[in-house]
């Protein structure tokens, strides 16, 4: 009994120590717990597979939840203690979980688009000018776009026989229309009206003088185009066009009142053009063609001294022509396009004419900072009576149009030194066949007007280097070429001391300089030197032509410009800084140093 007693009072002693032990190691684990994450009886699934559930956000819409989350970036010193990545994504606040950092962002900056810029201004000798440019969008798939210039002068060599006053006013708009997902329908609208004094004039041999001259010019056409682009090499385009020019020229004679001069001319023009390009099965191989016609019918009068019935002339003409086309696209933006050009023409004194050129155009663009380009053509055209009649201010009219056709060759050059320095290198040689040039109409004329001369040769090399320190502080450029012509035969075949060809000048130098020096203020100045310059003229004392040596001149110009708030603004223009003279018309002296000054807004 008393060993009992011994071995109850032992068992008791021994249950006491091992309850204190317990307790201990109890509190050791619950420290040791204390150091683990919270774990939400939720997330402990029978499989074993966890999810993290963010507390405060609802649990998504079956159909729009995604079991796979983006993937954030985490602190990578951060040294998580026995948790997976999903667990240490559950424990973040979600205001500091980033996405992952993609490659650096390059920002560009873009011209600010805007819906309208014009200005109006005035110069000394009373010369008001406006002009604007406008962009408006019609809608969502509708933008209407165009501009609108005008220039007028009094006069300002009031003193000769030349008054000097001028008009030039014209416009062009265009209406584009998305009206399927691939096809722009393309609305033009364009028209001009100018009018010009004119010097005196003296005919040979019977010594007659015309006096107050002016020649008036109007011009109004219109097209209308689809052009439909599915890709970046599936394209079809189609254009036709209707142009109309109207001009008059008169002068008083020396024998009033008994007669005066006049001439006038009209022509309608009219064309279209269409061309398509498709992909091939091969890859890089793009394939196109091509056909055009151009046409008009024109007529011109004049009549003179005691003419009874002015003399008419009625004549027509047309360009037709097609090619088609082969694109290789070599590598990094190489590439190689050939085909062939087949023209057909009629003109009153050749008659029929047929020609074919290769095309053949070569761009090599992989080799960093360099970039080449040669192409070998050739073409046949006609520039009609608008562009002649625009230019020439003469009495003169063309009587006769002939198709012009040339074969060239053409290489262009350029090499980036840096993002601010580039320069440019070209040569340009020509063969064509009846060229126009500025020349007296007649040998025994002393009008001067525009005569086609059997063949010319040209070679032009060119030189050009631009500065471009900030699209915004400055930028300074210049262009410089080289005009070398030749030609086979005399414009006049009585007269064949005329073989150089005239109306061209030997040489011309294009510089300037644009900067934005604060916000909503520009300056620009620009240069233009233009070198000696032929001109062909009647001899007075006997019935022969000689050359006249024009001189050349240098054109220095400026222009700044303040907007306040960006919208409305002032500028201050002045053109013949240095008050060169010069003539680009015989016996028509150009305005000396001019100022103009005005407003200008933005929209």
């Amino acid at each position: 009994m008393k060993l009992s007693i011994r071995l109850l009072l032992l068992f008791a002693f021994t249950l006491i120590l091992n309850a204190s032990a317990f307790a201990q190691a109890q509190d050791a684990r619950d420290d040791r717990a204390a150091l683990l994450p919270d774990i939400d009886a939720q997330d402990i699934e029978i499989r074993g597979d966890f999810r993290a559930r963010f507390p405060g956000i609802a649990r998504q819409p079956i159909l729009g939840f995604s079991p796979t989350p983006r993937v954030f970036r985490i602190d990578p010193n951060r040294m998580p203690f026995m948790e997976s990545p999903e667990e240490v994504m559950a424990s973040f606040p979600l205001s500091q979980l980033e996405p992952n950092l993609g490659p650096a962002r390059e920002l560009k900056e873009y011209p600010q688009q805007s819906v309208l810029y014009a200005t109006a201004g005035l110069g000394n000798y009373l010369s008001p000018e406006a002009s604007a440019f406008f962009s408006l969008p019609l809608g969502e798939r509708m933008r209407l776009s165009g501009n609108l210039d005008w220039l007028s002068s009094e006069g300002h060599l009031e003193e000769g026989s030349v008054p000097g006053a001028f008009r030039r006013f014209g416009g062009e708009t265009t209406l584009s229309s998305r009206l399927t997902t691939n096809g722009t329908l393309l609305l033009s609208a364009r028209g001009r009206s100018d009018f010009s004094d004119l010097p005196d004039l003296m005919l040979q041999p019977i010594d007659v003088v015309f006096r107050d001259g002016r020649s008036s010019f109007d011009h109004f056409g219109g097209s209308a185009g689809w052009v439909s682009q599915r890709s970046a090499h599936d394209r079809f385009e189609a254009f036709v066009h209707y142009d109309y020019t109207g001009m008059e020229a008169g002068a008083e004679s020396g024998f009033r009142p008994f007669s005066s001069y006049s001439a006038e001319a009209t022509e309608h023009r009219f064309g279209g053009q269409a061309s398509f390009s498709w992909a091939g099965r091969s890859i890089g191989n793009v394939f196109s063609v091509e056909a055009d016609f151009d046409g008009a019918f024109y007529e011109t009068a004049t009549e003179e001294m005691i003419q009874i019935t002015p003399t008419v002339m009625r004549r027509d003409w047309f360009v037709a022509g097609a090619g088609a086309y082969w694109q290789r696209d070599l590598d990094s933006g190489n590439r190689l396009k050939a085909g062939l050009r087949i023209f057909a023409g009629h003109d009153p004194v050749q008659e029929e004419t047929f020609m074919v050129y290769p095309f053949v155009n070569w761009q090599l663009r992989s080799t960093g900072a360099l970039r080449f380009e040669a192409e070998l053509s050739g073409y046949m055209r006609n520039a009609g009576l608008q562009p002649l009649l625009t230019e020439n201010r003469t009495l003169a009219v063309p009587n006769v149009l002939m198709n012009e056709r040339t074969f060239y060759g053409n290489i262009q050059a350029s090499y980036a030194f840096s993002n601010m320095v580039s320069a440019t290198a070209g040569l340009y040689t020509s063969y064509s066949l009846r060229p126009v040039m500025f020349a007296p109409s007649e040998p025994s004329a002393g009008a001067t007007g525009w005569v086609q001369p059997e063949d010319l040769f040209l070679i032009r090399p060119s030189v050009g280097a631009a500065v471009n320190i900030s699209p915004r502080l400055l930028t300074v450029y210049a262009d410089a070429h080289v005009n070398i012509t030749e030609m086979g035969k005399p414009a006049f075949s009585a007269f064949p001391n005329t073989t150089d060809f005239a109306g061209l000048e030997n040489y011309r130098i294009t510089a300037g300089l644009r900067s934005t020096p604060f916000r909503h203020a520009n300056v620009s100045l620009w240069a233009d030197v233009i070198g000696t310059r032929k001109q062909l003229v009647s001899e007075f004392s006997a019935a022969d032509i000689r050359y006249e040596n024009t001189g050349s001149a240098f054109l220095l110009n400026a222009r700044a410009e303040y907007r306040l708030g960006g919208q409305i603004g002032f500028y201050v223009k002045a053109l013949n800084l240095l008050n060169q003279e010069y003539e680009i018309w015989q016996g028509y002296p150009e305005r000396p140093l001019q100022v103009f000054g005005g407003i200008s807004v933005k929209l």
